[in-house]
């Protein structure tokens, strides 16, 4: 049997069809899959999550604290109200510090009462917590306690001092010393203050969720674990890790 050219043709033509066609299928699942991917990272970056890392900003850090406030107590020696805090990362302690407004009544004798205001300032670390699934407050401790009384007088050592036995062995030395104002408070209802506040305020925030993550972000974990927990300037980020 003599091939003839027209036959020739038509079976290379047929082959360079099939060719290209399989080159297009492999090219169209080539750019179907790179699509899924870009979808699949740009859903994840709206949900905080990019590469291996989870991200929160300050923004999210300060409304996961501000859903629960004002938090108030009864002290035996005072009522208190913690307002208005504001969330500011610290890069160079790896940790966060939170500032509250404080508002105090003071309970003295003879049923009088000593409004006094100011600030506390709490620093912690961060942790994950794996019963929570949250990024949380690690170790809090109170950095300062700032507290101004009604009158706008700052309570200070001066203040604190005219409480003390000094006063009578000064007189008798022939130094004048001022009348002790009715309303000053006295040095230990000071210190038992800031006490009471510091212990209420660590024992609040010890393992207070600064973040949480979704049901779909927990879904995305089911073959992670959390790593590393790192405070930048604008930003907190946990690194994400094969199990």
């Amino acid at each position: 049997m003599t091939i003839k050219p027209a036959m020739l043709m038509t079976t290379s033509s047929a082959k360079a069809f099939a060719l290209a066609t399989r080159l297009a299928r492999r090219m169209f699942l080539f750019m179907a899959c790179a699509v899924m991917a870009i979808m699949g990272m740009l859903s994840l970056s709206a949900c905080g999550w990019w590469g291996d890392y989870e991200t929160f900003s300050q923004e999210q850090a300060q409304a996961a604290i501000q859903r629960t406030v004002p938090y108030q107590h009864s002290f035996d020696l005072f009522d208190v109200t913690l307002d208005h805090p504001n969330v500011m990362f610290s890069p160079e302690d790896n940790g966060i510090s939170v500032q509250f407004n404080v508002h105090t009544v003071i309970k003295l004798e003879h049923n009088q009462r000593q409004p006094a205001d100011g600030t506390i300032t709490v620093s912690s670390g961060l942790a994950w917590d794996a019963a929570k699934h949250a990024i949380v407050m690690h170790s809090p401790k109170v950095d300062e306690v700032e507290l101004l009384r009604s009158d706008n007088q700052a309570w200070s050592d001066a203040v604190a001092s005219a409480f003390s036995t000094a006063v009578a062995t000064a007189r008798e030395g022939g130094v004048y010393v001022p009348p002790v104002p009715e309303e000053a408070l006295a040095p230990t209802h000071r210190y038992q203050v800031e006490d009471a506040l510091t212990s209420y305020v660590t024992a609040l925030l010890a393992g207070y969720p600064v973040y949480t993550l979704t049901p779909d972000q927990l879904k995305r974990m089911a073959n992670h674990r959390p790593g590393d927990i790192t405070v930048r300037g604008d930003s907190v980020r946990m690194q994400i890790m094969q199990k």
